[in-house]
C-alpha cells in the first residue's frame, strides 16, 4: 500500500494502516502512477476524485472503499500571516474557509456516485466493501483517533460529526 505525499494528512494516515497491520510506503504523489503502473506498489489511497482527476483506472483494476477517514480541502494559511490580519480581514477569510468547506463537502455528495459509475463502466474497475470494517472502525477509535483530539476540536466536536452521520458517539 502506498501514501501518497500530496497532504500533510499522509502522516496521519500512514499511522491509521501500521495500526491496522499493513505497511505503508509514502511516496511523491507525482510517482503515484508510474509507482503503481509499473507495480512498484500495489495500491494507493486517494478520493473517488483524484482516483478519476489522476486516470488510475487505467492501471488499477480493484478498489475496496474504507470509511475510516473523512476529509474535506483544507484551507491552509500561515499563522503568522493570519495574525497579522485585522479582525475584518479575519472574519473575511474565516467566512472564505467555511464557504469552501461547504462548497467542497457538496461537491463530493452531488459527484461521487458518478465518479464511481464512470470508473465501473469506463474502465471496468471493480469496486468493493472492505471486509470487518467496523471491525477496523473500532480499532481505529480507540487507539488512533484519541491522538488527534485535540487538532479536531476535541471528541465532543468528533462525537458532533458522528451524530451527523448517524452513527454512535464515542
Amino acid at each position: 500500500m502506498i501514501i501518497s505525499k500530496f497532504s500533510s494528512l499522509h502522516l496521519q494516515v500512514e499511522r491509521v494502516y501500521k495500526t491496522l497491520g499493513i505497511g505503508a510506503t509514502p511516496i511523491a504523489w507525482s510517482e503515484t502512477f508510474t509507482a503503481l503502473q509499473q507495480g512498484v506498489v500495489d495500491g494507493q489511497e486517494t478520493p473517488y476524485a483524484a482516483i478519476q482527476s489522476m486516470k488510475f483506472g487505467e492501471i488499477q483494476k480493484y478498489l475496496t472503499e474504507t470509511h475510516y477517514l473523512f476529509q474535506i480541502e483544507p484551507v491552509l494559511m500561515s499563522e503568522s500571516l493570519y495574525q497579522a490580519q485585522s479582525d475584518t480581514v479575519k472574519q473575511a477569510i474565516d467566512k472564505a474557509g467555511d464557504e469552501a468547506e461547504a462548497y467542497s463537502y457538496q461537491y463530493l455528495i452531488d459527484t461521487e456516485g458518478q465518479i464511481k459509475k464512470n470508473l465501473i463502466e469506463n474502465y471496468g474497475m471493480q469496486i468493493s466493501d472492505l471486509e470487518d470494517e467496523q471491525e477496523w472502525i473500532e480499532k481505529l477509535q480507540k487507539e488512533v483517533w484519541p491522538k488527534y483530539f485535540a487538532e479536531v476540536g476535541g471528541k465532543e466536536r468528533v462525537n458532533e460529526l458522528l451524530k451527523a452521520m448517524g452513527r454512535d458517539a464515542l
